[in-house]
């Protein structure tokens, strides 16, 4: 049996009315899997630099319990831990702030406490703006923070400790 034009001719436009589609549905897809790819990758950024944060915080403040000569002596010593372990970051400076409270600091990022002997490493790093290591897509100011913070506070009062206060 042979196909007469008129089957011919009807496959050919149905074939022809699907041209289109494989190329829109490829764009569909790669979007939404691009999409899902650079959220991943945004996010995993942005805990990778709180992680950093925290851990040069919370270094930082140990060594603050070290024994140090003199004030200025413990302050160099936490601002070189802090700078090793936060070094990818920009070492303080630019993007990252460092802030490191001695027991008698009144700076605006260190808190206020009542106990005379804590000595807190306050980091905070600016990732909206050009610190950011994977730029934000449009619209993602409302999913990302625009700041990250770490904290650490210790007692330098061994007597205090010692006496179970």
């Amino acid at each position: 049996m042979e196909a007469g034009p008129y089957l011919l001719s009807a496959h050919h436009k149905r074939h022809a009315r699907q041209r289109g589609v494989y190329a829109v549905e490829f764009g569909l897809v790669f979007l939404i899997f691009f999409l899902v790819l650079y959220a991943i990758m945004a996010y995993g950024v942005v805990f990778a630099i709180q992680q950093t944060l925290n851990g040069a915080a919370q270094s930082g403040a140990r060594t603050a319990l070290t024994w140090q000569g003199s004030e200025t002596d413990r302050q160099a010593a936490v601002e070189a831990e802090v700078k090793r372990l936060s070094g990818w970051l920009g070492k303080c400076s630019g993007h990252m702030s460092c802030n490191f409270c001695s027991p008698h600091a009144t700076a605006s990022p260190c808190p206020s406490s009542t106990t005379p002997d804590l000595y807190t490493v306050v980091l905070s790093y600016d990732y909206m703006g050009d610190g950011a290591f994977v730029p934000p897509l449009p619209g993602a100011e409302f999913f990302l923070p625009s700041t990250l913070r770490a904290s650490a506070t210790v007692n330098l009062d061994i007597t205090a400790v010692s006496r179970g206060s």
